[in-house]
């Protein structure tokens, strides 16, 4: 297992030149802060994680704020944010991991969605321009029935790992990830909460022999593995 979190070292030496910055910024700007890492975190320079951090003053600011505020949000936050070119709901149909080669650390075919930041912005809204790649896509609010969701929360590593020895999937390179398709048959949707992503992105570690890795998520989301009951988009403002 990496020593260190690479996403939150990366955090941490964003934060060293001034470490009272962290207390001084809100949630919002935080959690932007928390993405702009992650894409450092992917840098060969990172990826590994190991070694110690140059300040424990910048890191248990850094964990004092993700123990408070919006980062504490439990279960899923309804609504939720949803990039879509149109208002219709799309039909879930999970990939067997096998059809994607060491990609079962990520449910293909599900319907993702973010929770809103307390300034109003998606938390996936960064990660947008990305994936849609000119294409046009709008931000509507997904209302659910809160109440009906069977939901498993990521809020740290050993969740993830706990998730992959509970439903794993062995590909053939060795690697062991989740079989999403059993996931889905006990719970509606899987979230992955910031924390979770700071604690959890990038880590290398080992479930039954074998090594597994929780990667591409890049951002707080929640996979819908069954449409959420009650589900209706409503176009935002």
């Amino acid at each position: 297992m990496s020593r260190f979190p690479p996403l939150l070292r990366a955090l941490c030496e964003r934060f060293e030149d001034d470490p009272s910055e962290v207390d001084s910024i809100d949630d919002a700007e935080l959690y932007a802060e928390i993405v702009f890492s992650g894409s450092a975190a992917n840098s060969d320079r990172c990826e590994d994680g190991g070694g110690e951090l140059a300040s424990s003053d910048v890191l248990s600011r850094i964990e004092s704020r993700l123990n408070s505020g919006w980062f504490e949000l439990g279960g899923i936050p309804n609504p939720q944010a949803r990039y879509a070119v149109a208002p219709e709901l799309q039909v879930v149909d999970l990939w067997e991991p096998e059809d994607w080669l060491g990609m079962a650390a990520k449910p293909h075919g599900a319907l993702w969605t973010s929770s809103f930041l307390p300034d109003g912005t998606p938390a996936w809204s960064w990660g947008e321009p990305k994936v849609a790649r000119g294409s046009k896509r709008n931000c509507y609010e997904l209302h659910f029935r809160a109440d009906e969701v069977e939901a498993y929360t990521i809020d740290s590593l050993q969740d993830y790992l706990d998730l992959v020895r509970e439903f794993p999937a062995f590909t053939s390179d060795g690697k062991i990830n989740v079989r999403w398709r059993s996931v889905a048959e006990v719970f509606d949707a899987v979230r992955l909460s910031a924390r979770g992503l700071v604690y959890s992105s990038g880590v290398k570690a080992e479930v039954k022999g074998r090594p597994t890795v929780l990667h591409a998520w890049e951002s707080e989301s929640t996979a819908w593995l069954t449409v959420p009951p009650g589900a209706a988009l409503r176009a935002i403002g």
